[in-house]
């Protein structure tokens, strides 16, 4: 979810998937989005990296 471009306040429904900043936070990249405040997030994994 993407906080910054919502009009209202999410409910706590909204941020069960996450937030833009958690998965940013943890190395992910936005890919995409399926609505204004719905990105798709991805992060990268190297073979034989933890």
């Amino acid at each position: 979810m993407d906080v910054e471009r919502l009009a209202a306040s999410p409910s706590a429904a909204a941020l069960y998937t996450g937030t833009v900043r958690m998965f940013s936070a943890s190395g992910f990249r936005e890919v995409g989005r399926t609505y204004p405040s719905r990105p798709i997030m991805r992060r990268e994994f190297r073979a034989g990296s933890r």
